[in-house]
């Protein structure tokens, strides 16, 4: 089966010491144990984004009878794992992070600059000149409390700041992604149970859907 797989730039993760790269196969010898042992993959690239540890997406291909995890399964393991082809997500990672982020500014006061960096990043432009200040007003104006009120945002202008983890950037688009998911989210009091249930399950999708189709997209455009 065909599915994805994100690693640091150099081809490695904190698991798997071997480089990966195209065409070559990995094998694990003893029985895979999703979250424990064998080699991963996911069904989707947002799945995969919750378990990435750096930038580069893989197209992979994997047994068919790898064994599931979750429900809805978010990934499998098997004893093998080919790497069809890769992409360096970074300024996709950036991007999404950015129009993620702007979902949700209209409901924290937000520095210009912050909003200045956004908007920019959503349109696929990189401030270097302006990430420090950015990144230091988001997070001087106390937005780290609610995912709601912004923490996305902050989180989105973070990813832009020199970052020691190679992960940050993955951390960045995950948390702009669950403020616009929870901003989205209505009162139960006033929407009720059943709907409010309905509301997030169609933000969390439509979250998913965008990145999925700009993840892809990027991935075709590297051939």
């Amino acid at each position: 089966m065909i599915g994805y797989w994100f690693s640091r730039s150099d081809g490695t993760t904190q698991h798997l010491k071997d480089t990966a790269a195209v065409g070559e196969t990995h094998y694990y010898k003893g029985e895979p144990v999703p979250c424990h042992t064998g080699l991963h993959f996911s069904p989707t690239p947002r799945d995969a984004l919750s378990y990435a540890c750096g930038p580069i997406m893989w197209e992979v291909e994997g047994p068919d009878d790898a064994r599931p995890h979750g429900d809805p399964v978010d990934k499998h393991a098997g004893k093998w794992r080919k790497y069809l082809r890769r992409v360096d997500l970074t300024r996709v990672l950036r991007q999404f992070a950015a129009r993620e982020a702007l979902r949700v500014i209209d409901r924290w006061d937000a520095p210009a600059i912050v909003r200045e960096y956004l908007e920019d990043g959503a349109k696929g432009i990189d401030r270097v000149d302006i990430r420090l200040e950015a990144w230091a007003a988001a997070s001087t104006a106390e937005m780290l409390t609610s995912a709601a009120k912004g923490s996305g945002a902050a989180e989105a202008a973070a990813s832009v700041a020199p970052a020691s983890k190679p992960d940050a950037i993955v951390i960045a688009a995950i948390g702009a992604s669950n403020a616009a998911i929870a901003a989205a989210r209505p009162s139960p009091r006033v929407a009720g149970r059943n709907n409010w249930i309905g509301e997030m399950a169609a933000a969390r999708h439509a979250a998913r859907k965008r990145f999925n189709e700009m993840a892809l997209k990027a991935l075709e455009e590297a051939e």
